[in-house]
């Protein structure tokens, strides 16, 4: 159930919690918020460093991402160069506030690989539902994050961008 090199949950095992987490918050009425971060510009470090070197960075890149979170929150990998946050209880306003949290770690101190800096960059969309009033799927609710990462990555990437609804 976890990613061998990042000792993080691998996808599978995180959908089903983000199911399972999805029916709780339904069940519960209460928040829920899916967070999709994207490292930026990851083929270049790899085309530039080496594989050895992107590894490296994906594993410094998700123990930053680790040391933003709550101990409740599930943190894996999505594939490749994406992870995904779901936090349980917080609202869109905090949740975007962790989010930058997570973009400062990352951003702020480049990586040392090999004696060479390598810097990071992310991009994150996340979306919350309130599930008193809107009651999205898992799938949807992870749609609506995945939408907003590709409005951060358009939009000049190193950002993170929140999924409004009209609630």
């Amino acid at each position: 159930m976890l990613d061998p090199m990042l000792n993080i949950w691998h996808r599978g095992a995180l959908m089903e919690m983000f199911r399972n987490e999805t029916e709780r918050a339904l069940r519960h009425h209460s928040l829920l918020t899916a967070m999709m971060i994207d490292v930026d510009s990851f083929k270049q470090i790899n085309d530039k460093h080496g594989h050895l070197a992107g590894d490296a960075v994906l594993r410094e890149f998700s123990q930053r991402i680790k040391g933003q979170l709550r101990s409740y929150d599930i943190f894996g990998r999505y594939g490749g160069d994406e992870f995904m946050v779901i936090m349980p209880n917080i609202s869109a306003e905090d949740a975007q506030a962790r989010a930058q949290h997570i973009l400062d770690s990352i951003m702020t101190i480049p990586v040392m690989v090999h004696g060479v800096q390598i810097h990071m960059a992310a991009s994150i969309g996340l979306a919350t539902a309130d599930y008193k009033h809107d009651t999205p799927d898992a799938m949807e609710l992870l749609k609506r994050a995945d939408d907003s990462l590709l409005t951060a990555k358009r939009t000049g990437k190193g950002r993170a961008e929140r999924h409004t609804a009209s609630v």
